[in-house]
């Protein structure tokens, strides 16, 4: 929505358009602040590609709205970077990564073959060059290859990598915007026809294998109520678990274990990664259940956990995995 109203604002110019997008981009900062690159982001690719003040001077009063509009925000990000060490476990990028971001090669085989197939059956398919707005090419090709970019050099001078596609999906529509261009200005109305169907069949055609990740929690229930073990040790991933003690009331532990709670596997103690083990009775008959959407994560705590003792490294931990739920379970 923030995108959609940031582009009508550039068009028609209305800056009740851009507060839109700002009220919309400010909600999606609250969903993850990460997103506030795409904010910042933007507003600097319009301001030195503008050549409008007025223009100018609505971006600079929005820019302050959004910032407003944010404040409360900070407080928490503040919090973040103070347990940062706790959150990011994702291995330090490549220029090679930010090229495949940037370009996804399945996008880029998709969009040549609409070129050749137009090429022969329609001549030549190359787009008119008058016809080409060459500033706003520019302006969407810098939002195309901004995220990525930006991700990348934040990863390496933070000392946490942060080059996860999620948080620089807000450059894609430039992508999209770049082929869109691209494709639409040709010669004449038959080869804009045939490269637009043939972009749609592919981008079918490719989605049709697509493998979906889930979650069995269903089956993981059953395959620990089967073990009848008397103490399970959750990992949830949630961030709550890194500053997780024994004065937590029941009522929070049972939010950190909720998934397992929902099939009646009562007999589950939450574990971070500050958890006492020693305090956790009958740990001769364990079972760790680590639920992370991110492997290296998941890996990363089951390594930490390993050092801690909750599993003997001698006797190597037995895995079953559940979609995305994995059980790991003393031999």
């Amino acid at each position: 929505a923030s995108v959609y109203y940031f582009l009508i604002w550039i068009n028609e110019d209305r800056i009740l358009y851009g507060y839109l997008s700002m009220l919309f981009l400010a909600l999606s900062f609250y969903a993850h602040y990460l997103f506030i690159f795409a904010g910042v982001t933007l507003d600097l690719i319009l301001f030195v590609t503008s050549s409008i003040k007025d223009r100018k001077k609505n971006l600079l009063i929005l820019s302050i709205f959004f910032v407003v509009l944010c404040l409360p925000g900070f407080f928490q990000i503040k919090y973040l970077w103070e347990i940062k060490n706790t959150l990011f476990f994702l291995p330090t990028p490549t220029f090679t990564d930010v090229l495949k971001s940037i370009f996804p090669t399945i996008l880029i085989i998709i969009f040549l073959c609409a070129y050749l197939a137009t090429l022969i059956a329609a001549g030549n398919p190359l787009p008119e060059k008058e016809k080409l707005n060459i500033k706003s090419l520019k302006l969407v090709f810098a939002w195309s290859v901004s995220g990525p970019i930006i991700f990348y050099f934040l990863s390496l001078n933070l000392g946490h990598s942060l080059f996860a596609e999620r948080y620089f999906l807000w450059s894609y529509p430039g992508v999209a915007i770049l082929f869109a261009c691209l494709l639409a200005n040709s010669k004449n109305s038959k080869t804009t026809y045939w490269k637009i169907s043939l972009v749609f069949i592919l981008i079918l055609v490719r989605s049709i294998d697509r493998s979906w990740q889930f979650e069995d929690w269903k089956a993981a229930a059953s395959y620990l109520t089967a073990k009848k073990t008397s103490t399970i040790l959750a990992y949830t991933g949630l961030i709550e678990l890194e500053r997780l003690n024994s004065d937590k009331s029941d009522i929070f532990k049972e939010y950190l274990t909720a998934p397992l709670m929902y099939y009646k596997l009562s007999n589950t103690v939450p574990v971070g990664m500050n958890t006492d083990i020693t305090d956790i009775k009958n740990s001769n008959d364990v079972v760790f259940v680590a639920i992370s959407k991110y492997d290296v994560n998941t890996q990363k705590y089951i390594d930490q956990m390993i050092a801690k003792r909750v599993f003997n490294q001698e006797k190597v931990y037995a895995k079953t995995q559940f979609g995305l739920v994995k059980v790991y379970e003393k031999r």
